[in-house]
């Protein structure tokens, strides 16, 4: 008895590790839409840089793409 609740409690501890692991997809899949949008992944966007969404779920990580200057006439 003492051993099936062992073995419970790791297949629950797996699952958990399981499932901090898979929001990790989504990562990628905004890394791609960030680098498609002619962006780069930061820790902060420089001041001449928009932040235009996100690069990671768990980490703070900013798409940054360059503020396009106005053409002067």
């Amino acid at each position: 008895n003492a051993t099936a609740m062992r073995l419970l409690s790791f297949v629950f501890a797996i699952l958990f590790i399981l499932a901090q692991i898979s929001p990790a997809r989504s990562g990628l899949i905004r890394e791609k839409y960030c680098e498609k949008e002619k962006g780069r992944c930061l820790m902060n966007c420089l001041l001449h840089e928009d932040n235009i969404g996100s690069c990671r779920s768990g980490l703070v990580l900013f798409c940054c793409k360059k503020i396009d200057k106005p053409s002067k006439k």
